[in-house]
Protein backbone atom coordinates (compact mmCIF):
# COMPACT_ATOMS: atom_id res chain seq x y z
CA UNK A 1 0.00 0.00 0.00
CA UNK A 2 1.30 3.39 -0.80
CA UNK A 3 0.37 6.91 -0.55
CA UNK A 4 1.64 10.33 -1.61
CA UNK A 5 0.76 11.67 1.84
CA UNK A 6 2.19 10.22 5.45
CA UNK A 7 -0.01 7.15 7.27
CA UNK A 8 -1.38 7.01 10.34
CA UNK A 9 0.42 5.17 13.36
CA UNK A 10 -2.59 2.38 12.84
CA UNK A 11 -2.07 1.63 9.75
CA UNK A 12 1.61 1.82 9.84
CA UNK A 13 1.16 -0.94 12.45
CA UNK A 14 -0.76 -3.13 9.92
CA UNK A 15 2.68 -3.93 8.72
CA UNK A 16 3.93 -5.37 12.16
CA UNK A 17 0.40 -7.62 12.16
CA UNK A 18 1.11 -9.23 8.70
CA UNK A 19 3.86 -9.77 6.90
CA UNK A 20 2.44 -10.01 3.64
CA UNK A 21 2.04 -6.27 3.78
CA UNK A 22 4.23 -3.34 2.75
CA UNK A 23 3.30 0.21 3.14
CA UNK A 24 5.00 3.43 1.79
CA UNK A 25 4.07 6.64 3.18
CA UNK A 26 5.13 9.64 0.98
CA UNK A 27 6.06 7.65 -2.40
CA UNK A 28 6.74 9.96 -5.38
CA UNK A 29 5.47 9.31 -8.88
CA UNK A 30 9.59 7.56 -9.76
CA UNK A 31 9.35 5.31 -6.48
CA UNK A 32 5.06 4.24 -7.43
CA UNK A 33 6.32 3.57 -10.94
CA UNK A 34 9.19 0.97 -9.69
CA UNK A 35 6.70 -0.24 -7.38
CA UNK A 36 3.98 -0.84 -9.96
CA UNK A 37 6.90 -2.70 -12.01
CA UNK A 38 7.46 -5.18 -9.22
CA UNK A 39 3.94 -6.22 -8.43
CA UNK A 40 1.70 -9.28 -10.26
CA UNK A 41 -1.50 -7.07 -8.92
CA UNK A 42 -3.28 -3.92 -8.29
CA UNK A 43 -6.14 -3.92 -5.68
CA UNK A 44 -8.12 -0.82 -6.73
CA UNK A 45 -10.31 -0.49 -3.10
CA UNK A 46 -9.89 3.21 -2.74
CA UNK A 47 -13.11 5.24 -2.74
CA UNK A 48 -11.63 8.56 -3.00
CA UNK A 49 -9.84 9.84 -6.28
CA UNK A 50 -7.96 7.61 -8.17
CA UNK A 51 -4.08 9.27 -8.13
CA UNK A 52 -3.28 10.41 -11.38
CA UNK A 53 -3.42 7.57 -13.60
CA UNK A 54 -2.96 4.90 -11.29
CA UNK A 55 -4.99 2.30 -13.61
CA UNK A 56 -3.54 3.05 -16.53
CA UNK A 57 0.01 2.44 -15.07
CA UNK A 58 -1.54 -1.28 -13.72
CA UNK A 59 -2.90 -1.73 -17.06
CA UNK A 60 0.40 -0.75 -19.59
CA UNK A 61 2.61 -3.10 -16.94
CA UNK A 62 -0.04 -6.35 -17.21
CA UNK A 63 -1.39 -6.01 -13.79
CA UNK A 64 -4.24 -8.10 -12.63
CA UNK A 65 -6.71 -5.45 -11.36
CA UNK A 66 -9.42 -6.27 -8.65
CA UNK A 67 -11.85 -4.06 -7.58
CA UNK A 68 -15.61 -3.72 -6.09
CA UNK A 69 -18.59 -2.61 -7.41
CA UNK A 70 -18.48 0.48 -4.92
CA UNK A 71 -14.74 1.65 -6.29
CA UNK A 72 -14.21 0.61 -9.72
CA UNK A 73 -13.85 3.33 -12.70
CA UNK A 74 -16.25 2.60 -15.64
CA UNK A 75 -13.68 1.79 -18.13
CA UNK A 76 -12.21 -1.03 -15.35
CA UNK A 77 -9.60 -3.33 -17.14
CA UNK A 78 -10.13 -6.32 -14.88
CA UNK A 79 -11.77 -7.93 -12.01
CA UNK A 80 -14.89 -6.09 -10.38
CA UNK A 81 -16.78 -7.77 -7.16
CA UNK A 82 -19.81 -6.93 -6.35
CA UNK A 83 -19.04 -6.17 -2.84
CA UNK A 84 -15.24 -6.06 -1.14
CA UNK A 85 -15.55 -8.85 0.89
CA UNK A 86 -15.52 -11.21 -2.55
CA UNK A 87 -12.08 -9.87 -2.99
CA UNK A 88 -10.87 -12.24 -0.26
CA UNK A 89 -13.50 -15.27 -0.99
Amino acid sequence: MAAYTNMSTKLLHLEEEFPNIQLIPSINDEMLQDELEKADIYLDINRGLKVGEILKWAYEQNMLIFSYKEVAQAEAHGLVFEEIRDLCN
